[in-house]
């Protein structure tokens, strides 16, 4: 599966939700944790999973 699953996207939420500061909205993976994100990845791990957090990042950003 290459998308984002429901866990992944509440534990990103509750990342964005403890930690942004109202910064930019491009490159927000490389903000998260290492532990996080390869917690994160680790449920459902494909090679664009970067890129769809970044992509969901975006979103959250956008709402707020």
């Amino acid at each position: 599966m290459r998308e984002l699953t429901k866990k992944q996207k509440t534990m990103l939420k509750d990342w964005f939700d403890k930690n942004y500061d109202g910064g930019g909205m491009f490159n927000m993976a490389k903000k998260i944790d290492i532990e996080i994100y390869n917690k994160i990845d680790s449920i459902n791990p494909c090679e664009i999973f970067y890129q769809n957090v970044n992509h969901y990042m975006e979103e959250l950003v956008s709402e707020k």
